[in-house]
């Protein structure tokens, strides 16, 4: 079947609006010490969570416990953007 360049001009947006539509829900997720921290696909928190025994640690350890579960998150949003974006280029038909 033979498209026209319309159509797969409309095809193409579809695609892209889909891809833009799944990455923008994307979020990665880092557990450790009694402190979980979600990020977006950017990398910004979106979320931070602490149980009894991640407040009893001092400021200093707790900061650098939530830095390095933020690093963490923001590998895992990445890995999942990633993933979405090869999935989505490896769609039959393109």
């Amino acid at each position: 079947m033979e498209r026209t360049v319309s159509e797969l001009l409309d095809d193409a947006d579809t695609l892209e609006s889909d891809l833009s539509t799944r990455l923008a829900a994307v979020e990665g997720h880092a557990t450790g010490g009694g402190v979980m921290v979600s990020v977006n696909v950017d990398g910004r928190p979106i979320g931070l969570r602490f149980d009894e025994n991640a407040l009893a640690a001092g400021p200093r350890d707790l900061a650098e416990r939530i830095q390095e579960l933020a690093t963490r998150a923001a590998a895992d949003a990445l890995a999942k953007a990633q993933e979405i974006v090869s999935l989505g280029h490896s769609r039959p038909g393109r």
